[in-house]
């Protein structure tokens, strides 16, 4: 009998890059009133305001866009990470999961 792991395939699909310290995972249809460096704290006039303020919360992140949404702080801030996913081979190649590798296990904090 085969071990589950070797049916999964774990590809880079790239790399996201970052300008603003923080990531969203939401579906495109989603983003409406997006105003790029438009931030206000405390107030949620605009999609761009809503993920900072979240960010920049206790938790560095948390629902947005009325739970339509995810917003994160990224480990180093402004950069690139890489994002993977893996494929499942016995589910015509579906993605299982994505990764988005903010921090290395090597690397340390500063």
């Amino acid at each position: 009998m085969r071990e589950a792991k070797q049916d999964i395939e774990r590809i880079k699909l790239g790399s996201v890059c970052v300008d603003s310290g923080q990531l969203l995972i939401a579906d495109p249809c989603y983003l409406r009133d997006w105003k790029h460096g438009n931030f206000r704290e405390g107030n949620n006039d605009n999609n761009y305001s809503e993920a900072c303020n979240v960010t920049l919360s206790k938790n560095n992140g948390g629902q947005v866009f009325n739970d339509l949404a995810v917003a994160f702080a990224t480990t180093w801030g402004d950069g690139e990470y890489e994002v993977f996913a893996y494929k499942d081979k016995n589910r015509n190649g579906r993605f299982m999961k994505i990764e988005i590798v903010l921090c290395e296990d090597n690397e340390k904090e500063g």
